[in-house]
Order: C-alpha cells, then structure tokens, then sequence
C-alpha cells in the first residue's frame, strides 16, 4: 500500500494546478493567415458570435483600419493586403475597447443602437448610453 500511496503522491505533485479565471468575458483569439497578398482571418463568425455583434460590422471596421477591400465568405474575412497577425489582433481589441465594452462598468452586455442618426453604444447592465463613432 505505501507503493501506491507513494506513486500517488508523486503523480499529484506532477500535476499543473489550473488557475480559475474569474472574468466571464474573455476576448476571442484570432485566427489568421496571410496568403500571398491577402489576409485571411479564419474565425470572424466566431468573433462576431463572441462579442454579439452583426458579422458585417466588425468586417467594415477591419476593411476600414487597414485601408483593404474585403470580402466575407463562409464566416471568413478575406482582406486584399497582406497585415501581420499582431496589426489584425490589435484591431480587433480595439474593435472590442470601442464598439463592445461599456464606458461606464466596463461589462460587455452592451447594443449597437441608432437613435436620431447617431450611433450609441447602450450597455444593458448599468443603463449608460455612450456615443460611438460610425465606421
């Protein structure tokens, strides 16, 4: 028995402890790629799904970040310049810092909502509204 006690206490000290995360909202990586002389990103469907926002939107706010035509097909952004995957990472969290988390609580429970021609940003856990820039 001491064997496997033995056994047992070695393996429980190889073990990793996983650290909880505490935040329910985490930004979605993303997945891209570039081709030549276009860049894919893989996983905007996902993203979109992620952060609650119409797909065409974040696509738009890609085409106009980095001055590329682009085209969506089967969930996937295809931009016609090639942008490093940090460039496209970073645009996305500024994406996310500007049209999805709240001003006020910084909660991402938040719509896109067009009242008198403006564009505001209404979070739905504290109420605020914030003015937002169009794309």
């Amino acid at each position: 028995m001491t064997d496997y006690q033995n056994l047992l206490d070695n393996a429980f000290e190889k073990i990793k402890t996983v650290k909880k995360k505490t935040e329910r909202f985490e930004i979605l990586e993303t997945d891209s790629l570039i081709q030549g002389k276009k860049t894919l990103i893989k996983n905007l469907q996902a993203m979109a799904k992620n952060v609650n926002r119409d797909i065409q939107h974040i696509s738009k706010y890609f085409a106009k970040e980095t001055g590329a035509v682009s085209n969506i097909e089967n969930g996937k952004l295809m931009l016609n310049s090639s942008i490093p995957h940090l460039k496209i990472k970073q645009i996305y969290k500024n994406y996310v810092n500007t049209f999805v988390l709240c001003k006020q609580c910084g909660k991402p429970d938040t719509k896109l909502v067009v009242e008198k021609g403006a564009t505001l940003l209404k979070c739905e856990a504290c109420g605020a509204m914030t003015s937002v820039k169009k794309i």
